[in-house]
């Protein structure tokens, strides 16, 4: 019984959903307890806001480069390619509309210093996303795999973006102690060539050593798992299941998940308090750009690049209809999670820009709702 209350708070985003009202609640009633709390140097000289954005969003990173490894076995959502062709274009669709949505609102009503903010709407929540669809069409429909699918390489190409447009600091970039990372790597490799299979040393020695370098090349070190998980071994076996569900599988990067996703889960409220702390008075108009671009941008780039695909022959699951992928991408436009943490990077030293921005995100999830109630109604209707 224990054990099913803990998967429900897990399946169901509570910790970070917790996370997020405690720390409105303490900005809102006391903003100066609130940022004591998240930026004081506590034991060790560092922040609740380093621990969380720079370690511990390492192994957040960590489990979502884990999805992408198990989809392009056997089995998962992205093998073999030809399936996932569909979904992965209209995942690009769902970047690149957001992105040039929130680019040409600000040149009409917005200003130069909301443009670094143009990754913020690229994200997609992959858990509050899943929920949603799970929600309307059932755990078994193809637009539940059709979503994980686009929402994982939504992953990567945000982490991409935040490699490539969100150094970890106002810095200038210092590309010797990549090499650094890059030596990470090759331990990984060689760790790999061995056959060593357990998953430590890769995570605790590879991935301390790219931390490292990342840290000090001014590049945001919450990335450096991500250099040293695909060289983990992998099974082929039982990757038909959702991505939050318990594993069995046995192999290296198994075990890393099984040991971590529960961490990062139940972590994610430390994330949601120290992310969010928005004052209500702090809604600007950078809060509507980033709204707008997520709840109208992901769906029209979603459906736009999946049709074109299927024109040009890549065609989508055959119960996943135009309706379908319209509630599928209103799903996808709940930001939250990276969608915050970019917001930390855009705008880092601009607090008030990054509050603002933060709000469009939190209320990016009200398109998950209207998802939900319109698959609700049409399905009722279709009953």
């Amino acid at each position: 019984m224990k054990k099913r209350y803990i998967e429900i708070l897990r399946r169901f985003s509570i910790p970070l959903i917790l996370g997020l009202a405690a720390s409105e609640l303490l900005a809102n009633l006391s903003p100066n307890t609130y940022q004591f709390a998240v930026y004081h140097n506590w034991l060790g000289g560092v922040s609740l806001h380093f621990l969380v954005n720079d370690v511990f969003m390492a192994f957040f990173f960590a489990i979502a480069v884990t999805e992408v490894v198990q989809a392009t076995k056997p089995g998962g959502g992205l093998n073999p390619a030809r399936l996932a062709i569909n979904p992965i274009v209209s995942s690009i669709g769902g970047v690149v509309f957001p992105m040039l949505i929130f680019l040409l609102m600000n040149a009409i009503v917005g200003s130069p210093d909301y443009i670094h903010g143009f990754g913020i709407p690229t994200a997609t929540d992959i858990a509050l996303s899943w929920l949603f669809i799970r929600a309307i069409f059932g755990a078994e429909h193809p637009a539940v795999k059709f979503l994980l699918v686009l929402a994982i390489v939504d992953d990567i190409i945000g982490l991409v973006i935040i490699a490539l447009f969100y150094p970890d600091s106002a810095a200038a970039i210092r590309p010797l102690y990549l090499l650094l990372t890059a030596a990470g790597m090759v331990f990984a490799y060689i760790l790999r060539r061995n056959r060593v299979n357990n998953y430590c040393p890769y995570v605790y020695i590879g991935g301390l050593t790219a931390w490292i370098g990342l840290f000090l090349a001014h590049v945001h070190p919450a990335l450096a798992l991500c250099f040293v998980i695909p060289f983990i071994p992998s099974g082929e076996a039982e990757l038909k299941r959702t991505f939050i569900e318990d594993l069995t599988e046995k192999s290296p990067l198994a075990k890393f998940e099984r040991r971590w996703r529960p961490i990062v889960d139940f972590g994610l409220f430390f994330f949601g308090f120290v992310s969010a702390g928005i004052r209500f008075s702090q809604f600007g108009t950078v809060t509507v750009l980033v709204l707008v671009a997520l709840i109208i941008g992901k769906p029209l780039g979603i459906m736009i690049f999946s049709s074109v695909c299927s024109l040009m022959g890549f065609r989508r699951h055959k119960d996943v209809s135009f309706t379908s992928l319209f509630i599928v991408g209103m799903a996808a436009g709940v930001g939250f999670t990276v969608s915050l943490f970019i917001c930390e990077s855009a705008f880092a030293g601009r607090p008030d820009i990054a509050n603002a921005a933060k709000m469009g995100a939190l209320l990016s999830v009200f398109g998950g709702f209207l998802a939900l109630a319109i698959g609700k109604l049409i399905r009722k209707k279709a009953g």
